[in-house]
């Protein structure tokens, strides 16, 4: 007689079974690792970019009037929700605070499926939201709130971006 028994044919589904679940799990683990570095590196891109719009000599003017400073581009990240945005402080007439305003964004960014911001540090003090503010045209670099040298962004799975008074842009 020649084929397959019932026994044989059952051994090797579940045994195909198994290799794929394993090949299944693997991939889902690996895609939200992805996803975790590619937000990370979203969240320092806008850093980096806000720091060049700041360097590039493209002056926000907030007055109307040319003999005024330039309004200081600006990122802000808020924990709850996760967002984080580029703004220019004082523009469509929002208040030169030093700090987002309703208004005030010029670029909104999103952070990849389930990834969150899970936590804001200025210096070594937890905070819900963050300013970070390029001034043109050296640019000098602020936070709101006050005081701290440096801004940590933390999302899921524990990464986090760090930005230092000195304009550097870590990810670890």
């Amino acid at each position: 007689m020649k084929g397959f028994t019932i026994v044989e044919l059952i051994i090797s589904i579940g045994i195909v079974s198994i290799i794929f679940s394993i090949g299944l799990a693997s991939y889902r683990s690996s895609s939200s690792q992805y996803a975790e570095v590619r937000s990370a590196q979203t969240i320092a891109q806008v850093f980096r970019e806000a720091q060049n719009m700041a360097l590039s000599g493209l002056a926000l003017n907030c007055t109307g009037n040319p003999a005024d400073k330039p309004c200081a581009y600006g990122v802000y990240v808020d924990k709850s929700p996760s967002r984080i945005l580029i703004f220019g402080d004082g523009v469509n007439g929002g208040p030169k605070n030093k700090k987002f305003s309703s208004g005030e964004d010029l670029k909104s960014f999103e952070l990849e499926g389930e990834i969150v911001i899970t936590d804001i540090l200025i210096g070594n003090s937890s905070k819900n939201d963050a300013n970070i503010l390029f001034a043109p045209p050296n640019p000098l670099i602020s936070f709101h709130p006050p005081p701290g040298t440096s801004v940590r962004v933390v999302i899921t799975g524990g990464r986090s971006i760090t930005i230092t008074s000195g304009g550097s842009v870590d990810v670890d």
